[in-house]
């Protein structure tokens, strides 16, 4: 979900993670951007939810590294920030 930049919510985003908490999602608080899809634009912070039983706070990193990887294919993007806020 898209936070701005001191990782508030607005109220669409709000109804959103209720819809999907009601639905078994759970929020979690850790730190999270979205790499620009354009190479000018900025990091997106947003928040994440998963939904069954996923560790994030033991297997976050992995997980970061993975969606960065998986959606964003930075490893065949050029890396440079990808890779090391992937790793951060």
């Amino acid at each position: 979900m898209p936070t701005d930049k001191n990782g508030n919510l607005d109220p669409i985003a709000m109804n959103r993670i209720k819809f999907y908490q009601q639905s078994g999602f759970e929020l979690h608080e850790l730190e999270y951007e979205q790499p620009p899809y354009h190479l000018n634009d900025e990091w997106l912070p947003m928040k994440l939810m998963t939904f069954g039983n996923i560790n994030m706070k033991n297997n976050y990193k992995t997980i970061k590294q993975t969606i960065y990887r998986e959606v964003y294919e930075t490893q065949t993007q050029g890396g440079g920030d990808f890779d090391e806020r992937a790793g951060e």
